[in-house]
């Protein structure tokens, strides 16, 4: 159900403070709302954020905190899945930190990195997984829907690159000092001259509005716009589902990518990417694959060293392929592990509210 920021601080945190606060409402507040009689049925809660409590998003830590009470307030156990989380050396994010995360049931760290800087807060609700998304099976390409796009890039006959740059990894860019949309139209005006087919797409897009926050739509544009030759890149100018991304990323020979789960796609179909990153988030999912020579910093995607680390990645297709499809299965095994814990937390869960509900009606006669 819709929980934008505003209906959670205004509506469904208050709405369940309430219901927790005092009891003889609690009836009345599950007919009257549909988040609260949703919560109280609920037998787990789990959280997807991609990554919270990082000291590099302090403007998200509220919404992190904000995205908990919920299932704190109703006391539904609260499964975070596995996202990319710290590092706490800001204070308020390492005291906010310290006071909400021992309370979870379990936390599922993305990877190495996530999982150290969880133990330095001397949490023992913690274990380390991988990215839930690596799990999607690579099968179902098969039964995605067509778009014009899709089916154009498909078929092309030369080598094809897909590009999905990202509206955060500019804005970090630009921070530092660097511009990611020339930087980006260079590299792709360098690889159209070795004769490839590229694709400009975006990951992560909201076609009715002109905001960055998750959209990378007006950035496609703008390095479109900016192009030599804009026809030897095809854009395509509109929102993909996730199944007809995960179709076109299988289309690429290569991906070039700033978007975390474009690159996650691209694993998953074993087409080697080359990701300018701006977070730990993504060498802790590479380091599994031995391909953290394919991240890139932010601060250090300068024209010359990507074209560079493009013509290494060509060059080595076959071994990067090869290592992607021999760590898959188990890297897949390690995601689905969450699902069977989150299945098996909701039965516990279950189980005991029927007992707690036994002993009630028992005490009652």
């Amino acid at each position: 159900m819709p929980a934008s920021p505003a209906a959670l601080v205004l509506a469904i945190i208050p709405l369940c403070l309430l219901y927790r606060a005092i009891k003889p409402l609690r009836p009345l507040l599950a007919r009257k709302s549909q988040a609260v009689r949703a919560l109280s049925e609920s037998h787990v809660y789990v959280d997807q954020c991609g990554i919270s409590f990082n000291d590099g998003r302090l403007k998200f830590l509220v919404y992190n905190i904000a995205v908990l009470l919920p299932g704190l307030l109703m006391r539904v156990p609260i499964v975070k899945s596995a996202q990319a989380m710290g590092p706490f050396h800001s204070r308020i994010n390492r005291l906010s930190a310290k006071i909400f995360l021992p309370r979870l049931h379990r936390i599922f760290a993305r990877g190495h990195i996530t999982l150290s800087h969880l133990q330095s807060l001397g949490l023992t609700n913690v274990s380390e997984s991988t990215d839930l998304a690596l799990a999607f099976p690579a099968a179902r390409c098969a039964q995605m829907e067509d778009t014009d796009d899709v089916e154009e890039a498909e078929g092309l006959e030369r080598i094809v690159v897909g590009i999905a740059p990202s509206a955060v990894a500019a804005r970090k860019a630009a921070s530092a000092g660097i511009d990611y949309v020339q930087t980006i139209t260079r590299l792709i005006d360098s690889i159209a001259e070795q004769r490839h087919d590229l694709v400009l797409f975006a990951h992560s897009a909201r076609p009715d509005s002109q905001r960055e926050h998750n959209n990378d739509l007006p950035l496609c544009r703008a390095v479109h716009a900016a192009l030599k030759r804009p026809a030897a890149c095809r854009l395509i100018d509109q929102e993909l589902t996730a199944t007809e991304l995960r179709k076109l990323i299988g289309s690429c020979h290569y991906l070039i990518t700033s978007r975390f789960h474009a690159m996650v796609g691209a694993l998953t179909l074993a087409v080697p990417g080359l990701v300018i990153g701006w977070s730990h988030k993504y060498a802790e999912v590479l380091v599994r694959f031995c391909l953290t020579d394919q991240a890139i910093d932010y601060r250090q995607c300068r024209d010359a060293n990507l074209l560079a680390r493009f013509d290494d990645m060509v060059e080595h297709h076959d071994e990067i392929r090869a290592k992607i499809s021999e760590v898959l299965p188990k890297v897949r095994d390690l995601a689905f592990g969450q699902v069977a814990f989150i299945r098996q937390t909701a039965a516990s869960s279950a189980e005991s509210t029927l007992n707690r509900q036994k002993v009630r009606h028992v005490e009652r006669k």
